[in-house]
C-alpha cells in the first residue's frame, strides 16, 4: 500500500524512502512513523519545507502512554529523513539523540511455566467471541501462540504480512528487525498447522488483507502497537492468572519464555551450550551475543533445581541488558 504524503516535506519523504526501499529496505514500521509526521508538518507547520527546531521539537513530544522505546523509534525515523535532506545540499534539523533515549533500567521478565502456558492458550481459544468482527475471534490464540513458539517480539508478529509468512514451507521473512537486520525464523509443525487452519478462515474473511492479522478485518492495516498487551492481559484475567511475585507479564515475556525455555531444554538433553547459543543469538534476531547469554541468567532463578553450575559458568560474561 503506497501512502500519502501532504505536507511540503512530501517530494523530500519520497524521495528518502525511494532509497531505502532501492537499497533494499522495506521500511514498513519508519514509512508509518513518517507518515504520521508528515501529517503533523501538514497540520501545523504549513508554511516550512524542510525540517526545522520548532517541527522536531514537537515532533520530540512523548505521546499518552507511549513507551521511550516507541519515542526512540519514532525519532530515530525523523532523524534519519533529516541527514538524508543534509546529504543532498538542504538545512535541516536533526533531533538530538537524548530525546528519545531509552534508559538503561534493570527488568525482570515473567517465564511461564508450562503449565500456565496451557491455561493462557486455552483461555484464548474461548474468550474472543465477536459476531461484528469474527476474525477478532481466532487471531488472538494464534498471536500468542506465535510469539511464544518462534520467540517474535510483540510487534514483529503482529505486522507479518501475508507475503512474507510460507505456509507451504513453514517460515516467516522478518525485515527490517531490531537495528534494521532481516531475518527468516522457521516454525514447528504444531505451530505451522496452526497458522495453515488459521490463514484458511482468515482469508475468507479478508481475501485482500495484506497482513496476517489484519485489524478488524481492514485490509491496508494491521492492529496497533497496544493489541498484544491488551489481549494477553484479557486472556490473564480469564484465566485467572492475576498473581505474580514480580513485574506483570508483557507481551514481550512470551519471547524471553521461548528463550529461557529452550535453553532449559538444551540443558536437560545434554547440549554443549556453547555451540548452541550462536544458533538461538541468530534465530532470534539479538544484535549483540550477550543479550542471549541473558538468558542463562534467568534459569537458576525460575528453575533453581536445573543445573546451576551451568549458569555459574557463564555468570562473568552476562551484564545487565534490556532487550
Amino acid at each position: 500500500m503506497k501512502r500519502q504524503f501532504n505536507s511540503n516535506l512530501a517530494e523530500k519523504i519520497e524521495a528518502f524512502l525511494e532509497q531505502k526501499h532501492a537499497l533494499g529496505f522495506a521500511y514498513c514500521e519508519n514509512e508509518r512513523y513518517l507518515a504520521n509526521f508528515d501529517a503533523m508538518c501538514a497540520e501545523r507547520f504549513q508554511g516550512e519545507s524542510t525540517i526545522t527546531r520548532e517541527m522536531g521539537m514537537a515532533w520530540a513530544i512523548s505521546l499518552p502512554n507511549e513507551s521511550r522505546a516507541g519515542l526512540s523509534r519514532r525519532m530515530s525515523s525523523v532523524r534519519e529523513l533529516a541527514k538524508y535532506i543534509l546529504r543532498n545540499g538542504d538545512e535541516a534539523f536533526v533531533i538530538p539523540t537524548e530525546c528519545g533515549t531509552v534508559p538503561s533500567r534493570k527488568y525482570i521478565p515473567h517465564i511461564f511455566s508450562h503449565e500456565e502456558l496451557q491455561v493462557l492458550f486455552a483461555t484464548a481459544d474461548t474468550c474472543f467471541e465477536s459476531d461484528r468482527f469474527p476474525l477478532c475471534t481466532v487471531e488472538p490464540p494464534v498471536l500468542l501462540r506465535l510469539l511464544y513458539a518462534c520467540g517474535l517480539r510483540p510487534y514483529e508478529g503482529r505486522t507479518i504480512l501475508r507475503e512474507n509468512i510460507d505456509l507451504d514451507d513453514g517460515t516467516i521473512f522478518i525485515p527490517e528487525s531490531k537495528k534494521l537486520k532481516d531475518r527468516v525464523v522457521i516454525m514447528d509443525s504444531t505451530m505451522l498447522d496452526i497458522c495453515r487452519r488459521y490463514d484458511e478462515k482468515a482469508r475468507l474473511i479478508t481475501p485482500d488483507s495484506a497482513y496476517f492479522f489484519p485489524s478488524h478485518g481492514q485490509t491496508g492495516k494491521c492492529h496497533d502497537g497496544h493489541w498484544p498487551a491488551r489481549v494477553l492481559n484479557r486472556c490473564l484475567i480469564n484465566a485467572g492468572i492475576t498473581e505474580f511475585t514480580g513485574n506483570a507479564p508483557r507481551p514481550y515475556d512470551l519471547r524471553h519464555t521461548f528463550a529461557t525455555h529452550t535453553l532449559l531444554r538444551w540443558m536437560q538433553e545434554g547440549h554443549d551450550l556453547d555451540s548452541c547459543l550462536p544458533y538461538l543469538s541468530a534465530y532470534m534476531g539479538h544484535e549483540k551475543f550477550q543479550h542471549t547469554l541473558y538468558y542463562i541468567h534467568l534459569i537458576p532463578d525460575f528453575f533453581p533445581e536445573i543445573l546451576p553450575q551451568v549458569a555459574l559458568k557463564f555468570d562473568s560474561l552476562i551484564p545487565e541488558v534490556s532487550i
